[in-house]
């Protein structure tokens, strides 16, 4: 079955729950995209606000909708979908893989949903004219967060053999390799740049070799950031990414920080769950 995160599995939901009691209960992309703008949290509450969609008049679009394709039973829906959701859905997890990630999120789900003329048709119900592109850098683009560290403390987690330590210039070697091999060359000057520091800011997660890291004061060189932070494929979901950045703005908070941007996050529900950041809206003029 397919993995999808808690906000997406919640998008997909709202979409078959409100279903029109005039149609056929088969899931079309249009109940998707209405699901995801009753799923308030996160970016797409900030879609909703920002969009200000006419509801009224997507509804009626829904009522009138209708599709002589073929039915399928794909998990998770707990309802028939169509041809067309099948299909999105698996641009979806197609952009999933392409970003290395574990689940697919609510942003590559409206990512496949707006490459659908009859989606993009929609956007005309936004009474402040939000374009394609506003919306898919509202939803589906890396965003910054920020987290309060007040009161932060760092929880516990038990690694088993793993290790959380700060990085030292003899990690270097191991430290590169395993940056270019795992996310490509996006990543190496801010972690040169971290290891030519007195102080490194950088935390790495080591059994017999490196399953992850994670830097602080690195972007720009700014004080006060977070990232980037990545783990290996074979390592995600055990808890490493979760340890790495609990330590790392535990540091932060030793520093004096009263709050840390985490810089381009992309794996938004992951940091709102694991420290309670929240995404930095974006004002759409």
């Amino acid at each position: 079955m397919l993995q999808m995160s808690l906000r997406a599995q919640r998008l997909i939901s709202l979409a078959e729950r409100t279903l029109p009691d005039s149609r056929p209960n088969v899931v079309l992309p249009i109940d998707l995209f209405v699901g995801g703008l009753y799923e308030r949290t996160g970016v797409l509450g900030e879609l909703f606000l920002n969009a200000d969609f006419d509801l009224s008049k997507l509804e009626l679009q829904r009522h009138r909708q209708a599709s002589d394709e073929d039915t399928v039973s794909m998990l998770p829906f707990n309802l028939p979908v169509s041809q067309k959701v099948v299909s999105l859905v698996r641009r979806a997890d197609e952009l999933r893989e392409s970003y290395r990630q574990t689940v697919i999120t609510e942003g590559d789900i409206c990512s496949g949903l707006l490459e659908l003329d009859e989606i993009v048709s929609l956007l005309e119900y936004s009474t402040t004219g939000m374009t394609k592109e506003e919306v898919l850098h509202t939803v589906c683009s890396p965003r910054d967060m920020v987290v309060h560290l007040r009161g932060f403390t760092e929880k516990d987690s038990r690694l088993g053999n793993t290790v959380i330590r700060r990085a030292q210039p003899a990690d270097s070697k191991a430290l590169f390799e395993f940056v270019s091999q795992e996310f490509g060359e996006r990543w190496v000057k801010q972690v040169s740049y971290g290891l030519r520091q007195t102080t490194v800011p950088i935390f790495i997660a080591i059994d017999s070799r490196v399953r992850g890291f994670a830097c602080y004061d690195v972007v720009r060189g700014k004080k006060g950031t977070f990232g980037p932070m990545g783990t290996s494929i074979e390592s995600r979901q055990s808890g490493i990414g979760r340890a790495l950045l609990l330590r790392s703005l535990a540091e932060m908070q030793k520093l004096g920080y009263d709050y840390a941007v985490i810089k381009n996050a992309g794996p938004i529900e992951f940091y709102e769950m694991t420290c309670g950041a929240v995404v930095v809206p974006k004002l759409h003029l």
